[in-house]
């Protein structure tokens, strides 16, 4: 019986080591920080600069404002929010908005101001889930000029719509929810860090 030339065997096998150590290295240098990125944000994730900052509610599931199929208090298709690439407070309501509600669009304006300049990047909305008054359009039409007014022609998403103030994103998606009593600090302090998290030039 021939006895194996370990010679030979030594090198290959060294070599195969070699090889994997390698093949190990190059997936560390390439993994690696992704590992530590990701620790790291699960480490600050509530704390310091990385911090989540959002007051609000995330909507789950995320909702398209196509969804919604807004319409103009004259029935015709309202687009303005499905176009306009900006920012937008929308402030949903059922057929009045009166009492807490009336107190949210009148901060909503307030607070509309203090973004200061960002403030061209944000329009606000009150959309009713059922028809509103005459009277109440015409009034809010003349306190709030630059207001969008509008309702809701797809009864069921819009039953899934709290009534409350909803932050939505330029690509028209709904992501955060606020109760009338949060209309203030709480989406003050979010709809500025979205602003500054996506800066145009």
């Amino acid at each position: 019986m021939t006895t194996p030339d370990r010679s030979t065997e030594t090198p290959d096998r060294a070599q195969r080591i070699r090889n994997r150590l390698v093949l190990i290295g190059i997936f560390a240098l390439a993994l690696g920080p992704l590992g530590v990125s990701y620790l790291m944000f699960g480490h600050f994730s509530s704390t310091g600069p990385w911090a989540t900052t959002n007051e609000g509610e995330w909507v789950e599931p995320r909702l398209d404002v196509v969804d919604l199929d807004l319409r103009s208090m004259r029935g015709d298709a309202l687009t303005e929010l499905e176009t306009d690439s900006r920012w937008h407070l929308l402030l949903i309501a059922d057929n009045s908005c009166v009492d807490d509600c009336g107190e949210a669009l009148h901060m909503l304006r307030q607070l509309h101001v203090l973004l200061n300049r960002d403030a061209r990047r944000v329009r606000r909305a009150l959309i009713y889930r059922d028809a509103a008054t005459r009277a109440e359009l015409e009034h809010f039409g003349i306190e709030y000029p630059e207001l969008i007014l509008g309702r809701t022609g797809a009864p069921e998403p819009a039953a899934s719509l709290e009534p409350g103030a909803y932050i939505l994103d330029p690509l028209g998606q709904l992501i955060l929810y606020y109760r009338y009593d949060q209309v203030g600090r709480p989406l003050l302090e979010d709809i500025r860090h979205l602003l500054k998290t996506t800066q145009q030039g």
